[in-house]
């Protein structure tokens, strides 16, 4: 067993041993404070990586299970298209479809659907409500969907080349267990708010919505209105491994992006003198900013990752001998690379979290924070407020991040 010193009071955002930047050690703040080199009431161990069903680790470790041995089995379902992949859902959960691989990108907008695909269990129009204008024009082509894997235990989603799956939220319900998704790009839930909110829809990327035993790995998700992958409603023995959250700044975004063809929308508004004088793409553009320097500053996500319902839904056990569903939650952050965010990288109320070998880098969308020609005029405040926020009594431990 190796014991590596621990700063003593929190989650240092670099070790302070060791960690090299440009050349120069990184000096700790906290290099001062006192150590200690143990956590009370707990072992560390650390484990090489193997070939035992690809090393899937953290909390999810022991709860999903290899099913490679269903490739090539009328358990292995290869879908096509969109009514293929929904139909496959529905079978899942009578047990007769154990894998699903996607080979093509997928539009699960609601209007995309054919009437056959619309008729499965597992797919439903959003049901919520969106008081601003749609400013997403894939979204209002395309609509969007909720996709719920429900009464499913065991089932593996992956894809050979990376597909895309567009205009979803996901939400892995509480009566499923053993679910892994791996190597999906999850796109197409944001949209341009011309007022700076990020409540003017509830869209999400994924939500594990009580499903024990999830592991998502060498995913993408890129940004969403709301949270990109949260967790809710007792969620629990979780690990995202080798994903990618939100989209890193870049003034010439892919072109069938989200980013890129809302920005593009806007700017065809504003042309043509359609774009309202009190909205922030008009108050960016007449302060001086070009698109592109648009498109690379909404390169950012407000807030990543909730873990855990409202703070009112808080029960101190000890007190009421009430079991809140928050105090199931668990979950691991292994090989994570993170993009631009403001806070909740993660926020977990009463649950635990743990989060190594994460790289948050937040330093591109800072300078474009402190010298874009035009942000001053505009009415948005897109900040960094915190990446790891535990309440209620929760706790993460990070070890060897980075976050820049």
């Amino acid at each position: 067993m190796k014991k590596r010193r621990i700063l003593a009071g929190a989650l240092s955002a670099c070790l302070a041993a060791g960690l090299v930047i440009g050349g120069v050690p990184a000096v700790s703040a906290l290099a001062a404070d006192p150590v200690v080199t143990e956590i009370p009431n707990t072992d560390r161990t650390e484990k090489e990586y193997d070939t035992s069903f690809l090393s899937v680790t953290g909390f999810a470790e022991g709860h999903v299970n290899d099913r490679t041995e269903y490739l090539g089995t009328e358990y292995h379902r290869v879908v096509n298209n969109e009514e293929e992949f929904v139909k496959a859902i529905d079978d899942a959960r009578t047990g007769r479809v154990k894998i699903i691989e996607i080979t093509q990108d997928l539009d699960l907008g609601y209007d995309h659907l054919t009437d056959e695909a619309k008729s499965a269990n597992c797919i439903r129009a959003y049901e919520q409500d969106i008081h601003v204008a749609l400013t997403n024009p894939a979204v209002m082509i395309s609509g969007i969907s909720q996709l719920e894997i429900s009464n499913t235990n065991g089932l593996t989603i992956f894809s050979r080349a990376g597909v895309t799956v567009r205009r979803a939220e996901w939400k892995l319900q509480g009566t499923s267990s053993d679910i892994i998704i791996r190597n999906i790009k999850f796109d197409g839930m944001w949209q341009w708010s011309e007022g700076g909110s990020t409540k003017d829809a509830g869209w999400s990327l994924m939500k594990v919505n009580g499903a024990k035993g999830v592991w998502l790995d060498h995913c993408t998700f890129t940004n969403a209105v709301d949270g990109c992958v949260d967790s809710e409603n007792g969620a629990s023995d979780i690990t995202y491994s080798w994903c990618v959250v939100s989209v890193p700044t870049d003034e010439t975004p892919d072109q069938d992006s989200t980013l890129y063809q809302t920005i593009t929308y806007m700017e065809y508004l504003y042309e043509n003198g359609l774009a309202s004088a009190d909205g922030r793409y008009y108050k960016f553009r007449e302060g001086g900013a070009s698109p592109e320097e648009i498109m690379a500053y909404e390169a950012y996500h407000s807030k990543a990752m909730l873990n855990g319902a409202g703070d009112k839904d808080y029960k101190d056990n000890e007190q009421t001998g009430t079991a809140d569903g928050n105090q199931r939650l668990s979950l691991t952050l292994a090989y994570d690379k993170v993009n631009n965010i403001g806070q909740r990288l993660p926020m977990i109320r009463q649950g635990v979290g743990h989060m190594y070998n994460v790289y948050v880098d937040n330093m591109a969308h800072m300078k474009l924070h402190s010298t874009m020609s035009g942000y001053s005029g505009s009415s948005a405040s897109w900040g960094i407020n915190r990446a790891i926020n535990s309440r209620n009594g929760a706790s993460i431990a990070a070890d060897t991040c980075v976050f820049y």
